[in-house]
Parts: structure tokens; sequence; C-alpha cells
């Protein structure tokens, strides 16, 4: 389970840093059955809701340039 988690988390890493996409393609694509189960792992990894991470990703590209 630990190894699943930690491939999972890499995958929403590297999708969302390319582009942004809904929780519910997210959880598909990572294999989750159920979207609240994907906003719980996704909280766990990285101590932001899905949608608070959302706007700190906006407000970075945007003072990115």
């Amino acid at each position: 389970q630990q190894l699943l988690d930690a491939v999972r988390q890499h995958r929403c890493e590297r999708t969302l840093a390319r582009r942004w996409l809904p929780g519910k393609s997210i959880a598909q694509d990572l294999g989750f059955r159920e979207t609240n189960s994907f906003y719980r792992a996704f909280s766990k990894w990285t101590g932001k809701t899905y949608t608070q991470y959302k706007k700190e990703v906006r407000i970075s590209s945007v003072a990115g340039g």
C-alpha cells in the first residue's frame, strides 16, 4: 500500500505540474474508486485540500510570470 501511495502521489504531482485537472479526473487516472478517497490522500500528501492547492498553484503561476 505504501508503494502504491507513493506512485500515486508522484503521478499526481507530475500531472498537476503540467496542467490542472478536476479532482475526479485525477482520481480516476490514479485508480481511486472514490473521488473522496483521492481527496483524503491528496490532503495527506500535501497538507492542503485540493482547492487550497489549486489556489496556491494559480497564485504562484501568476507571480512567476
